[in-house]
Order: structure tokens, then sequence, then C-alpha cells
């Protein structure tokens, strides 16, 4: 019977080991795409090229609050460079 104990509070250590291990390397991935609308010699042109997969963030979304990332200072009206031929990220890289 003692030997029984024994092995179930080690398989319960043992699970409770792993479990352990498998939360703490599974570390969350965050992707962002700083999006504007704002094209040089337009002006704004009411369209946002987010790139699939990101989360948009304007020049004026501030960080603070509920908002858990964001600007430091309103950076309006940002920039938006245009479409990149060729690029499969283009939507990221081109503001």
């Amino acid at each position: 019977m003692e030997k029984c104990k024994k092995t179930v509070l080690f398989v319960s250590l043992l699970l409770i080991f792993f479990f352990a291990l498998a939360a703490t390397s599974q570390a969350a991935v965050y992707r962002f795409d700083f999006d504007s609308d704002y094209v040089l010699g337009s002006g704004h042109t009411g369209n946002f090229y987010t790139q699939a997969g990101f989360t948009q963030v304007l020049p004026n979304h501030l960080y603070g609050g509920a908002n858990w990332f964001g600007w430091s200072a309103d950076l309006s009206p940002g920039r938006d460079r245009g479409a990149i031929s060729g690029d499969p990220q283009s939507d990221l890289h081109r503001d």
C-alpha cells in the first residue's frame, strides 16, 4: 500500500512538472501593422491596408487605459508609402 501511494505521488508530481513546463514554453506572439491612410501629396485616402494576421495600429491609437498597445503621443497623420511591387508583405511594409 505504501509503495502505491509513493507511485501515485511521483506520477502526480511528474504531471505537474510537465504541465508547468508546457505552460511556460508557449509564449504569446503579437504582430502589429502600423497603418496610415495619409499619402504625401494626396492627403487622407480613407483606405487602410493591414497585413493579414496582424493587428492594426493607427497613428492616433494611444497607449493606456484599456489599450495595452499603441503610441505615447498622437502621430497623425502618419504616412502611407504605397504598395511595394513584388513584396508579399507589402501591406506591412508600406506604412
